[in-house]
């Protein structure tokens, strides 16, 4: 029997990022967090090769632009 799972928020983004760049050859993942109201962070990892990350990027804002944005939802 296998061990129960953690809840994600008990990783450090390095981990989750580490496992995802395990995961899949090619990938690309941007984050922000607004930390206070003066100052905020980015996150970014590109992985793969060049056009394998061009076209992720390309999918990722055609999905952006079809996507209907709720500010009151996750």
């Amino acid at each position: 029997m296998s061990e129960p799972q953690q809840p994600l928020e008990f990783f450090q983004t390095k981990d989750l990022i580490d496992e995802l760049r395990r995961r899949f050859d090619d990938a690309i993942f941007v984050g922000y967090q607004e930390k206070t109201n003066t100052i905020s962070d980015y996150v970014m990892f590109l992985q793969g090769s060049h056009h394998g990350v061009l076209g992720l990027m390309g999918m990722a804002m055609q999905a952006a632009e079809k996507t209907v944005h709720d500010d009151t939802t996750n």
